[in-house]
């Protein structure tokens, strides 16, 4: 099981563990989802190890998730209904986890993030 461990770190730090275009394009498209709010923090976690096998959970066909955009001003929830897409062999993507449950994942599905949201 990957434990979340946060804690705040130095840009400097952030730059020695990833490549300075893979920070810039996090950085960049955080204020862009964010619609317009920069980063005030940057946390390290621990990266979740992708096990061979997982046990199918079920079809995700929503997501919950808060979060503070600039319009906003304060913590807000947002709700995305995932479509279905006939073209794929299963219509939603598939909620996984761990065969120790104790890690999720998201497997499959025809969607993508921008900076209005997940959008299918």
């Amino acid at each position: 099981m990957s434990k979340r461990k946060e804690r705040k770190i130095s840009e400097d730090e952030l730059l020695e563990m990833l490549p300075r275009d893979e920070l810039r394009k996090a950085i960049k498209f955080y204020k862009e989802f964010h619609w317009g709010i920069p980063m005030d923090k940057m946390i390290a976690v621990d990266k979740p190890e992708v096990p061979n096998s997982m046990v199918m959970i079920g079809y995700l066909r929503g997501m919950l998730y808060q979060t503070t955009k600039k319009d906003d001003g304060k913590d807000t929830f947002y709700f995305h209904s995932f479509s279905p897409d006939k073209k794929d062999k299963f219509p939603f993507p598939i909620l996984a986890c761990d065969s120790s449950a104790r890690q999720l994942f998201i497997v499959g599905g025809r969607y993508h993030i921008e900076g209005r949201g997940i959008v299918n």
